[in-house]
């Protein structure tokens, strides 16, 4: 496994991520197995005493039988696609994360460094069924990515969220009062954001002095008016885009320090 991933977005700008170890994925799987079985018992139950106060059944020991593979039928089907469910629905509206994940700190994203898609999301976890079968169990070991087959054909990874340490622009942005902003953002936009999208932004206001003046200003342009129509807001005037940026990775730090979105 390859100790860090680096990809260049259209922006010119490096993000770099880690690969998740087996072992931590191991855990998030078991914890996110714990919960999704709570939520399928629960399901079971709540169906059973629906079916149980509906009129027209009855239990006739002379058709036991066929009532038996009714329940077994509706217990298969509530264990069978409450993983699909609960994985798929985690994964889109946390970002890529489930509890598990998120516990153990672990994000999937795309193998081309930029935000999930649904239908990525959907691709992985309906292979969850081929990937636990014993044959495809030794595909993570062998994948310099530690991807399964259901990443490989989604084209996701699962990747470590660390912060080995704050950079100079998160120190001075987490410090900064909301009041100084010229620019606002809405906060349901910000969640949307690709990790790949803030990481750029961070990236680029941190090398902002080390960068030639015509490079970063083009730069700066892209970006903004990229992120401007991803948030649906308009775009920042000519000379604004740096004070634009500043403004919407603040808001984001403050965001996720209030844990919103």
């Amino acid at each position: 496994m390859t100790e860090s991933i680096v990809f260049d977005t259209p922006e010119n700008i490096q993000i770099r991520y880690r690969p998740a170890g087996l072992g931590t994925r191991l855990i998030a799987w078991m914890i996110d197995q714990t919960f999704a079985l709570v939520l399928e018992v629960l399901i079971l139950i709540v169906a059973l005493l629906t079916l149980a106060s509906v009129s027209s059944f009855r239990f006739d020991p002379r058709e036991s039988s066929e009532a038996i593979g009714y329940l077994t039928g509706l217990g298969f089907l509530i264990f069978g696609l409450g993983n699909l469910i609960y994985f798929t629905l985690f994964e889109l509206f946390m970002r890529g994360q489930t509890p598990g994940k998120k516990i153990c700190g672990l994000q999937v994203v795309k193998d081309d460094g930029f935000g999930l898609d649904a239908g990525g999301i959907v691709v992985r976890n309906v292979f969850r069924l081929v990937d636990s079968l014993p044959l495809t169990w030794i595909v993570p070991l062998l994948s310099r990515k530690s991807q399964r087959l259901g990443d490989m054909v989604a084209g996701t990874l699962v990747v470590a969220e660390e912060r080995s340490e704050f950079s100079q622009t998160r120190v001075i942005l987490e410090q900064r009062p909301a009041a100084e902003a010229v620019f606002r953002f809405p906060i349901t936009g910000l969640a949307r954001l690709p990790r790949a999208d803030v990481g750029a932004v961070e990236q680029l206001l941190d090398r902002w002095d080390q960068i030639p003046l015509a490079q970063r200003a083009a730069l700066a342009d892209r970006l903004a008016t990229l992120l401007a129509h991803r948030l649906s807001v308009e775009a920042p005037p000519a000379g604004q885009e740096h004070d634009f940026l500043l403004d919407l990775l603040a808001a984001d730090f403050r965001r996720r320090d209030r844990g919103l979105g």
